[in-house]
């Protein structure tokens, strides 16, 4: 049986971990949004080439998969939601492993070239993240949320 003390040094572990890699990539002055949708992009495709992710369809619903916190069902369908919508793709990003299992607690979308698609999915974007409007569609190539 496990220390209680070693699931928390884990978990300490796993945030500081999280921190650096946000500290590492500074985050562009919030007055500048193609300088943000800039960043998005490049971290996405960081995280994609790192390997560290999995299609988000059915990621959840397989054993041994979870989120670091938040609402497993709530995530869900927004998944299917941005499905729905158009997304070309939809990934769980920075996956660790933790407990014997395999944790996130991000998400990545590939937004279509269609203009009427990427409207809806940038609503979707404002919906889920509590906004009163959605981001300008500036061209990205991804949006990233976080689902804890």
């Amino acid at each position: 049986m496990h220390s209680p003390r070693i699931a928390v040094a884990v978990a300490l572990c796993l945030i500081a971990t999280a921190c650096n890699r946000l500290e590492a990539s500074p985050a562009p002055a919030a007055d500048d949004p193609v300088a943000a949708a800039r960043a998005v992009d490049e971290a996405v495709a960081g995280e994609l080439a790192a390997g560290r992710v999995a299609d988000a369809r059915h990621w959840l619903r397989r054993d041994g998969n979870r989120l670091f916190s938040g609402d497993v069902r709530e995530v869900q369908r927004f998944v299917d939601d941005l499905y729905r919508e158009g997304a070309r793709h939809v990934w769980f990003t920075g996956i660790e492993r933790f407990g014997g299992a395999s944790v996130s607690a991000g998400l990545a979308v590939e937004l279509p070239q269609d203009a009427v698609k990427r409207s809806g999915l940038l609503r979707l974007a404002a919906r889920f993240r509590g906004e009163p409007k959605p981001p300008p569609d500036l061209g990205q190539r991804y949006l990233d949320f976080a689902v804890d």
